[in-house]
């Protein structure tokens, strides 16, 4: 990858593939296909910061949290690095949403992932820390 490749990545403004695949998983309930978007035996750390799952299933499960929520997922893509197979990103995530008592909430997360190309060309996350790019206490 050139340099003015890479630079591009990191300035560009469009939401990375995966990123968008994300949020229209998350938007329509489609847990099978949010789940899809992780390797068979990726990484997921948990959102305290504190603990991880490993394993498409657990990830599953994980998800399933969410997507009980019912609310409507953003994705902004601040930056995605590439080299081979690999992709570096960081993207800020928000999750609007009425609690039990009708308010509304919202969760944003400043995320890192990695994502790595299968044999079958397609990317997917091996590793996700969701609040891995928020600010440390």
């Amino acid at each position: 990858m050139s340099t003015e490749t890479l630079k591009q990545s990191l300035n560009s403004t469009e939401k990375h593939p995966l990123h968008a695949e994300t949020e229209v998983a998350y938007n329509t309930g489609d847990l099978d296909r949010w789940t899809s978007l992780y390797e068979e035996n990726a990484l997921l750390c948990a959102t305290s910061g504190d603990g991880f799952v490993v394993g498409r299933q657990q990830i599953r499960k994980n998800l399933e949290r969410f997507l009980a929520l019912r609310g409507s997922l953003t994705a902004k893509t601040v930056y995605s690095v590439e080299n081979d197979d690999l992709v570096l990103l960081r993207g800020i995530f928000t999750l609007s949403y009425t609690d039990e008592d009708a308010k509304p909430q919202q969760m944003i997360a400043h995320s890192v992932e990695v994502a790595k190309r299968g044999s079958d060309g397609l990317l997917r996350f091996i590793i996700d820390h969701p609040v891995g790019a928020g600010q440390i206490d």
